[in-house]
């Protein structure tokens, strides 16, 4: 029997991800470790919504705690991974460069780790389309340059490809990676431009805007990323082996504004 494991299932792409698998009738096992970057009330209404519908196993732990990740997989044996944990915010990473190490470095090098000893089947993980970074070219494409980041998230994002990479080369692990392009909906990350917007026009307070108006941005509704996924967790990368990865980009975009 299949089972999924979702990191950052409290997350805004992992719920809606977790509450569709659920509908389809699919096992699955949720992680997040619950972190306050924004209020953790919002997560804990995701959950619920998860939970109504249907049964699921969630725990709360923490990816960069290896003992617990392979008790984890010990335990329930995941055939797939679906790996959308992560420090996210790309402002954040200025002065909180820590947070983005631990996070989506060592937790994703943990991740990798779990699913090289336990034989998952496929791997799948968000990566950004902040890797572009300093590209000008538009639109953006998978093959284009990713060597330019401009911010820590982006680099971090970056090494997330490079060692599923190296693993995908050295184990045999099938990995995709997909280069998310700002995704919103209901729910969404507080810290969104949208929401933050909104808020203020509510309060008659000004918007702030960067670069001196000067910015577009192009934005992925929640459904269509999951959509994405679901479509890509039964389609492992078929390559030559012993390098079995690929990458994907949700939709075209600007994300250096």
């Amino acid at each position: 029997m299949k089972k999924i494991l979702v990191t950052g299932a409290a997350g805004f792409i992992g719920s809606n991800l977790t509450r569709r698998l659920l509908s389809a009738g699919a096992k699955v096992i949720g992680v997040d470790n619950m972190n306050d970057y924004y209020d953790v009330r919002l997560k804990e209404y995701r959950l619920k919504l998860i939970d109504a519908a249907g049964t699921w196993t969630f725990l709360r732990g923490d990816l960069t705690d290896k003992n617990f990740l392979d008790a984890l997989f010990a335990e329930h044996r995941p055939t797939h991974v679906v790996n959308l944990a992560a420090q996210a915010g790309v402002r954040h990473s200025i002065d909180n460069g820590t947070a983005y190490i631990q996070s989506n470095v060592v937790g994703f090098f943990n991740v990798l780790e779990s699913c090289r000893h336990f034989g998952a089947e496929h791997l799948v993980y968000a990566s950004s389309s902040s890797v572009y970074g300093g590209n000008k070219k538009i639109p953006f494409a998978v093959n284009d340059a990713t060597d330019k980041p401009v911010s820590l998230y982006a680099a971090t994002k970056k090494f997330d490809e490079l060692m599923a990479h190296c693993y995908s080369h050295l184990y045999g692990i099938a990995a995709t990676g997909l280069r998310f392009f700002t995704v919103y909906g209901a729910a969404g990350r507080p810290d969104m431009a949208y929401f933050k917007f909104t808020d203020k026009l509510i309060r008659g307070e000004d918007i702030e805007l960067y670069n001196f108006g000067n910015a577009l941005r192009d934005f992925t509704y929640v459904d269509d990323i999951v959509e994405g996924i679901c479509r890509v967790i039964d389609r492992p990368p078929r390559d030559a082996t012993p390098c079995r990865t690929k990458f994907t980009t949700s939709v075209t975009a600007n994300p250096s504004t």
